[in-house]
């Protein structure tokens, strides 16, 4: 495109800017797209234009903000484990009505209404609330440097002080106070008086077994799910840092070529580098083969054809030994031979399959123009396809072509072993090429690993949410159970004069709670797939989601119940049954 038709869409468009300043941005992307069919009307590429407000670049990671997605997923699961302290207060509040009976009874006898009652039950709870919450705070304040490592932030306690956050957690205090304390609040208020005193409630009248196995299935769904979150991320991250990316990333260390260094010094070094024992082999290139930074796109015209094709090539700098250091399956063809000008290039498969191609054997000998045809150059060599960028993009059609003003940095392969004395060495030689530039290198491996930062942390978080998930849902059946053995006392001491077994004794406190997981598995494995499978649909590679992930959940979510009820199973199944009838 020449320089008149770029001069003519800028004023073109610059003036739109300024006549119409608040105009909607839809219609000055399409504004824009009119300027660039004007002045490009023969031109077969096709361009899309998105214009970016500034205030969004904050919540855009693509340049560098924060993944908006993320902070979602999080607030979902923040919501998620306070839904799960509400549930475990509402089930041990219904669950001490058996114990808070007469003191109802005697309120209600001595002339107080339910309003009374129910706005007391408000008042307990908002202090517990206002508890946990100064606990809480504490608890924050301990974590918080651990938090700006893991997300690499410089937040600190005065941030939790600032008016907002302090309204925010007024408001949270407030919501958990009313939907926590309102059930228990209107369920314990509408007991009747005479029932309460004489000692005849029964589970209808303080909630019922129904309601509270609702709640307790709710826990154990969340549990469910949160825990399936977390593996099927953890297999993804581990599929993405070991799979292979088609190229080798290990004893490989990336140096930075300082800038504006003549190229003879730069290949003076090389030679002297891989001279070394302990230096398997060294290339200059712009960028390694999966850097996501450092890439050159730019339209491609192929085997002389009419128009320049609909997509765009990405261009990897670099000198002959890039294919032998890095581990390129060259499939077909040669390598391009040294030279000071691209004449001959590498691609990858890719390439064939944009343009149709029936075999990556086709490309060779044939011509491609780059760069608006100031580079033209013959495909030699095809390589075999791997991955240019991090598994959420697709990869892209390359080429590897010699250009030496554009090389950035030295890969050196090393030996696996004992590679301390030849990194000394290494360094050493750099020194005396380069005395006047410092000497850092970074490890291949490293800089893939980088890639998936923002997954590492949120497996992170999705390990530290379901742990605290699982904790608060023993805690809640913790409580259960004790009130359900305080309750069944005598029924124990029954059934142990009768024969009965500390196994069968188990089993009448565990059988009811195995019921509520596998319908809490029944109602979680659909939503966590359903959450998962969206989650995955952001990588164009991807594990996939095997059956036994929700086994191995609902299966932990078994056995850390097992142990959870055990010890006061067991407790009550050891007692004398003599004091236990005597006692009741």
């Amino acid at each position: 495109m020449s320089s008149e038709s770029w001069g003519g869409i800028n004023s073109s468009l610059m003036c739109f800017t300024l006549l119409h300043p608040n105009q909607d941005i839809a219609q000055i992307e399409n504004t824009l797209i009119s300027l660039v069919t004007k002045h490009r009307p023969k031109s077969k590429n096709v361009h899309r234009y998105k214009l970016q407000p500034l205030d969004d670049i904050h919540f855009n990671d693509a340049y560098g903000g924060i993944n908006v997605n993320l902070l979602w997923i999080f607030s979902l699961i923040g919501f998620f484990l306070i839904a799960v302290g509400c549930i475990n207060f509402i089930n041990i509040s219904t669950a001490q009505a058996f114990t808070r009976s007469k003191e109802i009874g005697i309120r209600k006898v001595l002339g107080g209404l339910k309003e009374h009652l129910f706005w007391q039950f408000i008042a307990e709870t908002g202090i517990i609330s206002l508890s946990a919450m100064v606990i809480g705070l504490v608890i924050a304040a301990i974590a918080l440097p651990s938090f700006n490592t893991l997300f690499e932030l410089n937040l600190s306690i005065q941030s939790l002080l600032e008016f907002k956050v302090i309204g925010f957690m007024i408001l949270i205090l407030l919501l958990v106070t009313f939907f926590a304390g309102s059930y228990p609040g209107i369920l314990l208020a509408r007991i009747l008086p005479t029932l309460a005193l004489k000692g005849k409630l029964t589970e209808k009248d303080t909630g019922g077994k129904q309601t509270r196995k609702i709640l307790v299935t709710a826990q154990f769904t969340i549990s469910i799910v949160l825990i399936v979150a977390t593996v099927i991320v953890g297999k993804q991250i581990n599929y993405a840092v070991h799979a292979d990316l088609g190229f080798e990333k290990d004893a490989i260390i990336m140096v930075e070529i300082p800038e504006e260094i003549e190229h003879i010094k730069i290949e003076g070094l090389k030679e002297r580098i891989t001279k070394l024992s302990g230096v398997n082999s060294m290339t200059a290139c712009l960028a390694s083969p999966g850097a996501a930074y450092n890439n050159w796109g730019t339209g491609i015209k192929y085997n002389n054809r009419a128009e320049p094709e609909e997509f765009s090539i990405s261009a990897k700098l670099a000198d002959t030994d890039y294919i032998t250091t890095f581990g390129l399956d060259l499939v077909a063809g040669r390598n391009f031979f040294p030279s000071d000008s691209v004449t001959e290039v590498v691609v990858n498969e890719k390439l064939a399959q944009k343009l149709g191609l029936a075999s990556s054997e086709e490309l060779l000998g044939k011509r491609i123009e780059v760069n608006g045809g100031d580079t033209k150059a013959t495909i030699v060599g095809v390589v075999a396809d791997f991955h240019d960028q991090n598994f959420q993009k697709e990869i892209r059609p390359i080429f590897i072509a010699p250009q030496t003003s554009g090389y950035v940095n030295f890969a050196i392969k090393i030996q696996g072993k004992n590679a301390e004395p030849t990194l000394a060495e290494v360094k050493k030689l750099w020194q005396d090429v380069f005395p006047n530039y410092n000497y850092e290198f970074t490890f291949m491996d490293e800089r893939v690993a980088e890639q998936y930062e923002d997954e590492q942390r949120f497996l992170s978080m999705s390990k530290l949410f379901s742990g605290l998930a699982i904790f608060i849902s023993c805690l809640g059946m913790y409580g259960l159970i004790s009130f359900f053995v305080a309750q069944r006392k005598k029924e124990i001491g029954i059934r142990k004069v009768l024969g009965g077994k500390i196994s069968d004794i188990l089993l009448l406190f565990t059988q009811d709670f195995f019921k509520l997981i596998f319908i809490a598995g029944f109602i979680a494995t659909p939503l966590a797939w359903y959450f998962m499978n969206n989650w995955l649909e952001n990588y164009k590679y991807r594990v996939t989601i095997d059956w036994w992930v929700f086994v191995l959940a609902i299966g932990a979510i078994i056995v850390i119940t097992m142990i959870t009820i055990s010890y006061q199973a067991i407790k009550a199944a050891l007692q004398n049954p003599v004091k236990s009838l005597r006692t009741e």
